[in-house]
């Protein structure tokens, strides 16, 4: 459904701009029937969408500046959000909160998320379970959106198992149909804020039709070098293994390849993650606890994090809670604590090495 509700210039005379964001409020009068640069639009009151309430009706006219927080609304109406999420508005608060994580200097390269909940949020409020996936894809937006913000260069989203299959065949359906819906609604947002799209899992399975959104997504934003979103579908671990095991079984009855040569850097250069580097955090939500298939080769020295939250609430702010919890992790990878608090011997520059050969 669109929040978008078109006026007609003749209609207006006067037209006002009222409307809350983190708690300050901002007013613009404009006396023009004139269009407005990015759409005339009313909003229903209240709206509700990536957390804010926009609690009045918002009419907005071309003679407004170009950075009047009223085209702020118009673009979040027209497109389902800001055309650059650099241009948003951003609280004290949150800014602060990005400000200090970025300070740590231990953000991880890599979140992966298996989003969990979404027809247990339905259940709880006696709704149909496809509404918990519908509302989920808002929580796919702000953590999207956030992961961008805070310079992060990989996420991983489990959307879609293999074992989702078994599912009865309408909620497998509406799953096909919302990712499609979600792919060409926000792809042109995604595009401009420089993500890049990827998928990963046994992609010809997938309906006709999403397999071509899904295509053009990837073709659009190839060349886009910001946040790489990897979408998961009808993907499983074990799955990608064994086809792996397959191609280097292939390949070493043609002479490509000797047993010899196996290591773990070339098992991992036949997964299909073997673009991207390991997770070294994954969320799961809904307070369940295990890997249900995802990533267990890659996942080996991933850090986890477990939240009760399910996935519907699951936004921006729980993501910050799960990457401050990562940043107080001690990441071993097989040595004591002794062993990294040791500062490393400084190494001898080239003039000095060429000292000491001297000698």
């Amino acid at each position: 459904s669109s929040f978008v509700s078109p006026v007609s210039p003749a209609i207006l005379s006067t037209i006002s701009a009222f409307v809350t964001f983190n708690g300050a409020s901002f007013r613009t009068n404009h006396n023009t029937p004139r269009r407005c640069a990015y759409q005339e639009t009313a909003v229903p009151a209240p709206l509700i969408s990536g957390g804010q309430t926009y609690e009045r009706p918002l009419f907005c006219t071309t003679l407004a500046p170009r950075n009047d927080p009223s085209h702020y609304f118009c673009r979040l109406l027209r497109y389902g959000g800001s055309l650059n999420w650099s241009d948003e508005p951003v609280s004290s608060d949150i800014q602060q909160v990005q400000n200090a994580l970025r300070a740590t200097g231990r953000l991880p390269r890599h979140v992966a998320a298996i989003m969990d909940g979404n027809g247990r949020w339905a259940e709880l409020r006696s709704m149909p379970r496809i509404e918990g996936h519908r509302v989920g894809m808002e929580s796919v937006r702000s953590v999207v959106k956030a992961c961008s913000q805070l310079g992060i260069e990989y996420l991983t989203l489990y959307a879609f198992s293999i074992e989702n299959w078994k599912r009865p065949a309408p909620e497998v359906r509406f799953l096909m149909s919302l990712l499609e819906m979600y792919l060409r609604k926000e792809l042109d947002e995604l595009y401009r804020n420089n993500v890049r799209i990827l998928t990963i899992g046994k992609t010809n399975a997938l309906p006709k039709n999403v397999s071509s959104v899904l295509r053009k997504a990837i073709e659009k934003t190839a060349k886009n070098d910001g946040l790489t979103l990897t979408l998961a579908l009808s993907y499983g671990s074990r799955w990608d293994i064994q086809r792996a095991m397959q191609v280097i079984a292939l390949d070493v009855r043609r002479g490509k390849l000797s047993p010899e040569d196996l290591s773990e850097e070339t098992i991992s250069a036949y997964l299909q993650t073997s673009y991207m580097p390991d997770p070294d955090l994954i969320i799961r939500t809904s307070g369940e606890v295990r890997l249900s298939n995802f990533l267990l080769w890659e996942a080996a020295y991933a850090e986890l994090y477990v939240t009760d939250t399910l996935w519907p609430d699951f936004h921006a702010s729980e993501l910050y809670a799960a990457l401050q919890a990562f940043t107080q992790r001690e990441r071993r990878f097989g040595k004591t604590s002794a062993q990294l608090a040791q500062v490393p011997e400084a190494k001898p520059s080239t003039l000095e090495r060429l000292r000491n050969a001297l000698k």
